[in-house]
């Protein structure tokens, strides 16, 4: 057989195996990720951008993917979702979409919702109902400390509740009250949203490229709602570097990823087929990638660099000889 033939045999194969394989996923908590999501600024959590899911809505709130600022747009990839959300929920039946990443907006514009049936009479009652309504938005054991409030309750007959969250740090809440369907009295509410959280702090250098550790961080009890980026919990690691980050600096999930299948400089085995029988020597990666990425191999005793995919396992099909 040739090698063009024997390449191509071998791709099928791998092809194959990467077709099979989310087949005969173990059973688990069913999630089906957004293509696109919509939310207010500041942090965003796993429930933003699931289209679906039978696993608990309070589990998806507590876990912070990504900083978006009011009126912006990122992408996040999905791979980066899944590693996050098994630090949580181990057994998983994924539905990725129609993409492999997911793009967020930001909006500026307030939400409202009619709240038609409902009748309020006490200013105590109405703070409970605006917090119950910052609720669908924020994780339960966020904290909501009146800033400002302006108004008093009219008479009326049914009202409207509008959230607007522009930073989520800071959310306000305007009331409006209707009589017979005439607008005759409105309450607003300024709020500080506080979540307590350990963060991650860099307790050295930390390099790109580099896989981070519990043992590379500190944890900070800190206000996730006053920070300007994503940060990252014990549970989420260990993640990959995509930038350096100095001493005493708080890590952001927008410069981090999964940790690669396999990292340069480290060993593995390359298996090629010559003659109708597989091979296999040690090699070390020149670079780091993940199980279905073309990496540079190199032989042992460095005569011979190599070309293949990357396996779950850590291990290399070959490719290429150079």
């Amino acid at each position: 057989m040739s090698y063009c033939a024997e390449r191509s045999s071998l791709m099928v194969k791998f092809f194959f195996i990467l077709t099979i394989v989310p087949v005969l996923s173990g059973f688990g908590y069913k999630v089906v990720f957004a293509d696109r999501a919509t939310t207010f600024g500041g942090p965003v959590t796993m429930n933003e951008l699931v289209l679906e899911s039978d696993i608990p809505a309070e589990v998806l709130k507590g876990i912070v993917v990504a900083y978006v600022p009011s009126g912006a747009t990122t992408s996040l990839d999905k791979r980066l979702l899944v590693t996050l959300l098994k630090r949580k929920v181990r057994e998983l039946e994924v539905d990725l979409g129609q993409s492999n990443v997911v793009w967020i907006e930001a909006k500026r514009e307030p939400t409202e919702r009619e709240l038609k049936e409902t009748i309020v009479t006490s200013d105590e009652e109405l703070i409970k109902l605006v917090h119950e309504e910052l609720y669908n938005y924020y994780p339960r054991e966020t904290k909501f400390e009146l800033r400002s409030k302006t108004g008093t309750i009219p008479k009326h007959t049914d009202f409207s509740v509008s959230v607007n969250i522009s930073n989520k740090a800071t959310p306000s809440v305007r009331v409006t009250f209707r009589n017979a369907g005439k607008v005759v009295g409105y309450v607003l509410y300024q709020f500080s949203a506080s979540l307590m959280r350990k963060v991650a702090v860099a307790n050295r250098r930390i390099n790109k490229d580099e896989v981070i550790s519990a043992s590379d961080v500190k944890f900070v009890e800190t206000n996730i709602f006053s920070l300007v980026k994503a940060p990252v919990f014990e549970e989420d690691l260990p993640l990959f570097a995509r930038k350096n980050f100095l001493k005493e600096e708080v890590l952001d999930l927008k410069y981090l990823d999964e940790v690669p299948t396999i990292l340069k400089g480290q060993l593995t085995r390359a298996f090629s087929v010559v003659g109708g029988v597989t091979v296999s020597t040690l090699v070390q990666a020149l670079e780091s990638g993940y199980a279905g990425n073309v990496v540079s191999v190199k032989t042992v005793d460095g005569s011979v660099i190599l070309k293949g995919i990357v396996m779950d396992d850590g291990t290399v099909i070959v490719l290429e000889v150079k």
